[in-house]
This record gives structure tokens, sequence and C-alpha cells, in this order.
């Protein structure tokens, strides 16, 4: 198991994101790699920002939490899932968006 770093109080939800993402690629070989983002905990932050991050780009799958179904989030999914290089899955209280090529591993 890898120790992040504590998340700082002084910066946003986001931030300590991207901090503790840049830490994981320090400790880890590459691998599989699923982000868990609580997007209502993240201010002003939408999930194309989050996909489009240049910090955040080695993920394999991202899933998206405490999303409010409203038109905008479906405007969001269209626009994601138009991407060629991305999949969208999504339920009513969460979005999931895997790179295409991905090899998912096998349980």
């Amino acid at each position: 198991m890898y120790r992040l770093n504590r998340p700082n109080p002084r910066q946003s939800v986001f931030q300590n994101l991207i901090i503790n993402f840049e830490r994981l690629k320090q400790l880890t070989p590459p691998s599989f790699l699923i982000i868990n983002c609580y997007i209502d905990l993240m201010k002003n932050v939408t999930i194309r920002q989050v996909i489009d991050t240049p910090e955040l780009q080695n993920w394999d799958q991202i899933y998206f939490y405490g999303i409010e179904n409203t038109g905008e989030v479906l405007k969001w999914i269209n626009e994601i899932s138009m991407r060629q290089e991305l999949r969208v899955d999504f339920d009513c209280d969460w979005i999931m968006v895997e790179k295409r090529f991905c090899k998912v591993p096998e349980l």
C-alpha cells in the first residue's frame, strides 16, 4: 500500500486530487488505474475539466459520483461519448469514462 499526501485544507479538493495523483505516479509502476471522483465535493469543477487536465492523463477509467442528473450532465455525457478514444457508461448516481483502447484486467 502506498501512502499519499494528506489533503491540504488550503487547497481545493481538485488541487489535492492532482497532487496525490502526481505522487501516485512517482510511487507505483505503470498499471491499470481507476480514479474515483466525488464531483459534488469539487466546487466549480466539471467532468470535462477532470478528463482534460494534463496532470491526470494516465488513467484508464474514471468514476464520477455525486452527480445531479441535469440537462447539463447529459450534455457532458453526449460530448464526451463523441470522442473516439472514450467510452461512457452511466447510472442514476455515477458516470464512468473509460479509454476505449485500455485493457481491462481480468478478475
